[in-house]
């Protein structure tokens, strides 16, 4: 049996007996053709982290830092969720999975039909006017010239964690919930080294939990996983989740 095959298999055992959940990070929509943040060609490759990645820079320059993140925003709309999120789904619907964790902002995962869905770093679908506090979906935002408030012409901001936020505390809390309580987690597309984010996973492996990784590079936590998968996500997940079907079908 090959080294692929034999993660594969264990992988998939333990996924079979429940009681797990997924955490995902941006490698897991790369798929659907929106970029990650930290590879040479990722979208902090070609910014100015300060102007694009801070409210103080949203407040400089409005229009400048709308326009950085059109695009992506535009994407998520219009490309869907991919196989991968769709087999994250799956495993909710097998109640093998009690919900995501994620770091991703597109909202695909929602999309894609799951349920339960734990956004560290907030979603990037909707917005806020900061001066009149008024709600506005990114679809009409992305309509306007300016970017700014339909009511009051005032700065709008995406419902994200810029840097210097602070995670939302219910949602972390949560999420340290469902990681220490899990027998498993499945890691699929992040890096694993942005924080707090990557705290979850950890307590998982802290509380005594099984790692499974799936990635096209390795993480730091490779060394405590009982499986990695490397490779294309899309294809790797939907693989996987097969495999645990049938091993359900089989047991009985």
């Amino acid at each position: 049996m090959s080294a692929e095959i034999n993660a594969q298999e264990t992988a998939a055992g333990i996924i079979a007996s429940g009681n797990g959940y997924v955490f995902t990070g941006a490698g897991i929509s790369v798929p659907s053709g929106i970029p990650d943040f930290r590879s040479p060609d990722g979208i902090w490759a070609r910014a100015d982290q300060f102007m694009v990645g801070t409210f103080q820079g949203l407040q400089l320059d409005p229009i400048g830092y709308h326009r950085f993140w059109s695009p992506l925003y535009k994407k998520a709309l219009e490309s869907g969720p991919n196989t991968a999120h769709r087999g994250v789904r799956r495993l909710e619907e097998l109640r093998l999975s009690a919900g995501v964790v994620t770091q991703n902002i597109d909202n695909l995962h929602q999309v894609a039909g799951s349920e339960r869905v734990l956004e560290l770093h907030g979603n990037g679908m909707s917005a806020t006017c900061v001066d009149c506090g008024a709600s506005i979906a990114t679809r009409e935002l992305l309509e306007r010239e300016n970017f700014d408030c339909p009511g009051c012409g005032g700065v709008v901001r995406h419902d994200v964690v810029l840097f210097n936020d602070p995670l939302p505390a219910q949602t972390l809390n949560e999420a340290f919930q469902l990681a220490v309580s899990s027998s498993w987690v499945l890691v699929i597309g992040s890096s694993l080294a942005v924080y707090p984010a990557a705290s979850v996973p950890e307590a998982t492996l802290r509380a005594g939990g099984r790692l499974i990784v799936v990635d096209v590079e390795p993480t730091p936590l490779d060394p405590h996983a009982v499986a990695v998968l490397r490779g294309d996500c899309a294809e790797l997940v939907p693989q996987l989740v097969q495999v645990v079907q049938r091993r359900l079908a089989r047991d009985h």
